[in-house]
């Protein structure tokens, strides 16, 4: 008979189970149309244990984009930094193919390419948010620190309830989680983390972490 998990381990496991459906859910269906029932559904669970771990669908897709964490704050954005992220910034036209290659027509591709044209800024405009966040940068950092869940503290916690933590033990290979971080600035018309780590220029090194999270 297998021994019997405690309820650290049985919430470390429901948790998981959330994460791995609520990543399915966000990648067909973008983050305006995943379902918290559903997600719920596919991990064999109801809506309780979902509130229970978090508050509502932005905390939970915060969950999913955790592993990025660090990449982007692992080192300071000078102003130096600005000028050049706001130079390489893709324009309307890129971010347009961007989405075309990683959503096929339909639906959620035409959700996708809202979501993009709501949030993009003109270069000048552009250029003056990255240079007020170079002179923000360390405050930004230690003021997210404080009220999210930093991931390596996250990892060690599913670790120890003896949980999947990688992209490879939730059935996603590297190339398709790396894809699914490149996509997050393009399912909502929510300013998030993945878009600070686009406009920055650092977005590739973050969907590298969160592939070989």
């Amino acid at each position: 008979m297998a021994p019997r998990k405690d309820n650290g381990t049985e919430a470390g496991d429901a948790k998981a189970r959330l994460l791995a459906a609520a990543r399915r859910e966000f990648l067909k269906k973008g983050f305006a149309g995943a379902s918290l029932r559903e997600i719920a559904r596919q991990a064999g669970l109801t809506t309780g244990p979902l509130y229970w771990h978090f508050r509502d669908k932005e905390d939970l897709f915060g969950a999913l984009v955790a592993p990025a964490w660090d990449a982007l704050f692992a080192e300071p954005f000078s102003a130096a930094d600005a000028d050049r992220a706001a130079a390489a910034a893709p324009n309307a036209e890129a971010r347009e193919a961007e989405v075309s290659s990683l959503f096929p027509a339909g639906p959620l591709r035409e959700r996708a390419l809202a979501a993009v044209r709501a949030k993009l800024l003109p270069p000048g405009e552009l250029r003056e948010r990255l240079a007020r966040l170079a002179s923000l940068w360390e405050p930004l950092r230690e003021k997210l620190d404080a009220e999210l869940m930093h991931p390596q503290r996250m990892r060690a916690m599913l670790e120890a309830a003896g949980c999947p933590v990688s992209p490879a033990d939730f059935g996603l290979s590297p190339a398709r989680a790396g894809a699914a971080a490149l996509a997050a600035p393009m399912l909502s018309e929510r300013y998030a983390v993945f878009d600070l780590a686009l406009e920055t220029g650092r977005l590739p090194a973050c969907a590298a972490a969160a592939a070989g999270a």
